[in-house]
């Protein structure tokens, strides 16, 4: 269960959620071993193709946007 986001807490949330999509896909990028790398980059752009997609949400469907990012806070947030 999760709570709404407040309208001022939408840039944070925005932030925070698109940083860590981003150092997620960094970590996956940075793989150790030439046997991970092919799999950890399919993982790495997927994750660039959901931020691409959660983008689109904060700009036009502002109300799906606050659900959005108020659920991906709770699961960063532990």
């Amino acid at each position: 269960m999760f709570n709404a986001v407040k309208e001022e807490a939408i840039p944070l949330l925005r932030r925070e959620t698109l940083g860590a999509m981003d150092e997620a896909r960094t970590i996956l990028l940075r793989s150790p071993t030439e046997a991970q790398r092919p799999h950890y980059s399919r993982i790495a752009a997927v994750i660039e193709s959901n931020k691409v997609l959660l983008r689109s949400a904060f700009l036009q469907f502002e109300p799906a946007a606050r659900r959005v990012a108020g659920l991906f806070y709770r699961i960063w947030a532990g």
